[in-house]
């Protein structure tokens, strides 16, 4: 397959079985790689070694999106895709269902400037306040458009630093089970640096009608037009005016 001439006008691979070391080397020497702008190598049992040879991939050099999800990659992933002369022209990253918890997170703090990166997913890592407060912290991550720390556990001090971090252009932020309360909400409500974001997914979190108040109340979310609430304690009355207040999207 790999060598085939049709590959010349491939432009998006996902792979979703065990490659192994050979087998990922025999695809990235491809010489058809360098069309290639978008790769997922999902649930493929990438090793680290195998993470490495692909972040120094001279061939794909086309290649803007790239998804690692689902590999139990640990925080190392993060020190290899810094050192590597891939990360740099990525403009999304997927690395959902890996294991880079807290440690990973404050790696990716210090990761060097990355002008192109538009959309982090780092979903279901064990990602706690900590680490979420060092994600806040990172200036790498500043002109975001789409931010995904979905199954982790930021709480309401990560939240918190979230909705107060210098956020330039964020426009999706999703935060399904992450464990927020009523403060937490206070805090996305009342956020300055938030003022881009049209989607918010706050689904199965801890939030009750006072939230849900809150949000509606508040005066600096002015082009929210998604928001995601399901699993959330909310009343009907709350609900309607949730609606009433961001528009029909909104998800109750």
């Amino acid at each position: 397959v790999i060598q085939s001439p049709y590959m010349a006008g491939l432009r998006c691979l996902h792979l979703g079985f065990p490659l192994g070391i050979d087998g990922l080397q025999r695809f990235l020497e491809s010489p058809f790689m360098e069309n290639l702008s978008e790769l997922h190598l999902e649930c493929t049992d990438l090793t680290l070694d195998a993470v490495r040879i692909l972040a120094n991939c001279s061939s794909l050099t086309n290649l803007t999106r790239l998804n690692l999800s689902g590999n139990r990659l640990t925080h190392e992933v993060v020190r290899i895709l810094a050192q590597g002369r891939l990360l740099p022209q990525l403009e999304t990253l997927c690395l959902d269902c890996n294991l880079l918890g807290d440690t990973g997170a404050l790696m990716i703090r210090d990761w060097p400037a990355l002008p192109r990166l538009m959309r982090l997913s780092l979903g279901h890592n064990h990602i706690f306040t900590a680490g979420v407060k060092a994600l806040a912290e990172a200036p790498t991550l500043r002109e975001l458009l789409s931010l995904n720390l979905s199954r982790n556990v930021s709480s309401n001090a990560g939240v918190a630093a979230l909705a107060s971090s210098s956020w330039t252009r964020l426009q999706a932020l999703y935060l399904w089970f992450n464990g927020i309360g009523d403060e937490g909400i206070r805090a996305l409500a009342q956020s300055e640096t938030l003022s881009q974001l049209r989607r918010l997914t706050l689904t199965a979190n801890r939030i009750t009608p006072v939230g849900a108040r809150t949000l509606i109340a508040s005066a600096t979310l002015p082009r929210l037009v998604r928001m995601d609430l399901q699993r959330n304690d909310i009343g009907t009355a709350e609900q309607q005016g949730l609606r009433d207040r961001f528009g029909p999207f909104v998800y109750c």
